[in-house]
């Protein structure tokens, strides 16, 4: 009797231990989908935007600093000066490199259905980015004195005695976020087109129109031809604002 309690007692402990980790992996695992579920950060974009976001925020508060310039009814150099320069360089650059990643996205996505899954390259390159903006404005204040940030009249920014820094940091990339939407167009329509054309030629290719089958898939190919296609608008997002004149560079 004492063994078959000792075999019953065992078989109960080991049932409850079972069900106590089914129990416990269940919890975890639904747990684990929900926290999942609730993750802001789920696709690349999700990433670009929330580095947009950030870099409008930082961009509006560098000019909202210029209420101080208005109530003294001057711009000066200073530790102030200083701050707002450094805050303009992180929100500017950033709003125009951040749009200019969020074009190339689009296009690879739209064109080629790739990427879409890359948010841990997605968070590399968006820290990539701000890190170089960083190292640029260290560098910067570091070697080029202590009037690197200097009234450009209105504001404070980069100083016009310091141009390849100028254009290092800031100015190539609303060049190159204002030109390569349009030449991702051009490549993207040119693709399209080709892509529609018939392989032995460059007039579209001949449908039997007697063929019910064929005209399907002509209209197959057409409304796939129409997807294929990217609107200028959709990778030409509105460029970043910049409130300095070019005209020191």
């Amino acid at each position: 009797k004492k063994r078959s309690a000792g075999k019953t007692l065992f078989r109960k402990y080991s049932e409850a231990s079972t069900l106590l980790h089914r129990n416990w992996t269940g919890i975890w695992t639904l747990r684990k989908k929900a926290v999942e579920d609730w993750d802001f950060l789920q696709e690349p974009m999700d990433v670009f935007m929330l580095s947009l976001f950030f870099a409008d925020l930082i961009q509006a508060l560098g000019a909202v600093l210029d209420i101080k310039w208005i109530n003294e009814g001057k711009v000066e150099t200073g530790p102030f000066c200083t701050a707002q320069g450094i805050i303009q360089q992180l929100g500017e650059t950033g709003v125009a490199i951040t749009t200019l990643i969020i074009a190339l996205y689009t296009f690879i996505v739209v064109r080629w259905r790739k990427g879409m899954d890359a948010v841990i390259i997605s968070k590399l390159v968006t820290v990539t980015v701000w890190a170089f903006i960083i190292i640029m404005i260290i560098v910067g204040n570091t070697t080029r004195g202590p009037n690197y940030e200097e009234p450009t009249p209105y504001w404070c920014w980069i100083g016009e005695n310091h141009t390849a820094l100028r254009i290092i940091g800031e100015y190539v990339w609303f060049w190159i976020t204002l030109g390569a939407p349009f030449l991702v167009c051009s490549f993207g329509a040119e693709a399209t087109s080709s892509s529609t054309t018939s392989p032995g030629g460059n007039s579209p290719s001949i449908v039997d129109p007697i063929n019910p089958r064929a005209r399907k898939k002509k209209r197959a190919q057409a409304e796939l031809s129409q997807h294929d296609r990217i609107p200028c608008s959709l990778l030409n997002p509105r460029p970043p604002f910049k409130r300095g004149p070019l005209d020191h560079v």
